[in-house]
């Protein structure tokens, strides 16, 4: 394996991995064409096949192998994150200045009520 850095795998790499949570993120999204509806899911994750087959193209399949390894490993952190996130509570700054802007109790301090 070469040692010296390159930045489009890097760029490259990174580009898989947005593509990649973003498909799972938009999966739920519905996207209406004019004689198509499909989800955002389905219209964004080929870009992220396109990438890795660039990848193992040019750079060879041991760095796709690493570059499908990050994406793996980037999706469980965003769910990881996504599903943590709720159980912190939200600092009371916040819950006061939403709740003077929506003009009553705010969901966040209903939330945090229970």
């Amino acid at each position: 394996m070469d040692k010296r850095f390159s930045f489009t795998f890097l760029f490259l790499t990174v580009c898989f991995c947005v593509f990649l949570i973003l498909s799972n993120l938009l999966e739920v999204k519905v996207v209406d064409f004019s004689l198509l509806t499909v989800t955002g899911g389905l219209v964004v994750f080929p870009m992220s096949y396109i990438i890795n087959d660039c990848v193992a193209e040019v750079y060879g399949f041991r760095l796709a192998r690493l570059t499908i390894w990050l994406g793996f490993f980037m999706i469980l952190l965003a769910v990881i994150m996504t599903v943590t996130t709720p159980l912190f509570h939200i600092s009371t700054a916040y819950a006061e200045n939403a709740s003077s802007t929506a003009g009553g109790t705010s969901t966040l301090q209903q939330v945090n009520a229970h």
